[in-house]
């Protein structure tokens, strides 16, 4: 647990300033959209999808980033990705079960009777 905190720590001090991590973290929520708006009708597939959508070919960016480039930082663009794809799809789904919960359909009289 601590050794992935201390390389998340590395990862963002490694490519901190330019934009990158604004890029990043543009790109996720444009993925994520982008997944919603493709989902069709139903909440749940679009909740999905947007989640796929946005942790699309992560692993092969930190695989080719890792054995193509060795001795350089540029691995550390995949893990600071990672970071953020984790917290973002994890607000995401938190706020979708909340709104999903405050939005539930209330049991009309015809349905609890049959």
């Amino acid at each position: 647990m601590w050794e992935t905190r201390l390389i998340r720590a590395e990862a963002f001090s490694a490519i901190r300033g330019g934009g990158a991590i604004l890029a990043m973290a543009l790109s996720l929520l444009i993925s994520m959209l982008i997944g919603w708006l493709i989902g069709g009708p139903d909440p749940e597939s679009r909740r999905v999808l947007a989640t796929s959508t946005s942790m699309r070919s992560v692993i092969v960016v930190l695989y080719v980033a890792r054995y193509c480039f060795p001795g350089t930082n540029v691995f550390m663009v995949p893990f600071v990705y990672l970071s953020l794809m984790v917290l973002t799809n994890l607000v995401f789904h938190l706020a979708f079960a909340e709104w999903h919960r405050l939005h539930r359909q209330k049991p009309t009289e015809t349905d609890a009777t049959g």
